[in-house]
């Protein structure tokens, strides 16, 4: 997930002041390859899975907070993210 953050982000830079656009920038880059799969990503105001840590995207801040309790600015993630 954090590489494909990262990605989402970069891809998504003239949309940074854009939180709305930006959410479907990171969506859109998260199911890109299984968008007709019946599994994989779920959407809840609750959460679900436990076996990661979250991954925080700050839209006030330009900032992420990794699954190392780091917060890092958007580019310095896809700095050390991006794939």
């Amino acid at each position: 997930m954090p590489n494909t953050l990262a990605n989402a982000l970069d891809r998504g830079r003239s949309r940074w002041g854009d939180s709305s656009y930006l959410n479907r920038i990171i969506f859109s880059e998260m199911i890109k390859e299984e968008i007709e799969e019946e599994t994989g990503y779920g959407i809840s105001h609750i959460r679900c899975d436990y076996n990661y840590d979250d991954i925080v995207v700050n839209h006030n801040d330009n900032t992420v907070l990794d699954r190392d309790g780091k917060t890092l600015s958007f580019a310095d993630f896809i700095e050390r993210y991006k794939s």
